[in-house]
């Protein structure tokens, strides 16, 4: 099998060259965007620090994910319990449910700003992401939310971003 592989390299040495190539560039490139992205949240942090270190007013920044508890509206999983109340064996998730979305508990969330109001000396010019421990993607959560409504569900089915989007196009 290898002799296969191998034999399959050599007659196509172009191709074989120029796929390693767009391999070594492909990795290349996210490489870069970690570093860029890590080089620019290390900048601004320290832009920050050094720019309220010496102001009368000091601002904690207090980033806040999905919340979910007690007088919720509209809670997010009533669509998956929706769906399975009327007897569909599907449930839609996009990018086959691979999504992540942080959330945190309302009562929770509440106590991280009171901790960050109640020490201001130690939260002062600091930024702060509030969430939960663990975040499950949304086909983990649609299939630990399917067993307790019915016994089986068939699928998830996998959506594209963009199939989720409304077509503007044909209105113009």
């Amino acid at each position: 099998m290898t002799r296969v592989a191998l034999k399959g390299l050599l007659g196509r040495k172009l191709r074989a060259s120029l796929t390693a190539i767009a391999v070594v560039l492909g990795v290349a490139m996210i490489s870069g965007t970690y570093i860029l992205t890590d080089t620019i949240k290390g900048a601004f942090s320290t832009v920050f620090t050094r720019a309220f270190q010496h102001a009368d007013a000091v601002i904690t920044h207090i980033r806040y994910p999905y919340l979910y508890g007690p007088r919720q509206l509209a809670p997010r999983e009533w669509s998956i319990i929706r769906r399975i109340r009327d007897g569909r064996t599907s449930i839609p998730v996009i990018d086959g449910g691979l999504t992540l979305e942080s959330r945190a508990y309302a009562d929770n969330a509440a106590h991280a700003v009171l901790l960050a109001v109640d020490q201001p000396d130690k939260s002062a010019g600091r930024t702060y992401h509030v969430a939960d421990e663990a975040t499950p993607t949304d086909a983990e959560r649609a299939l630990e939310i399917a067993p307790k409504v019915v016994e089986k569900l068939r699928r998830l089915s996998s959506l594209t971003p963009a199939s989720t989007q409304p077509v503007l196009e044909s209105l113009s």
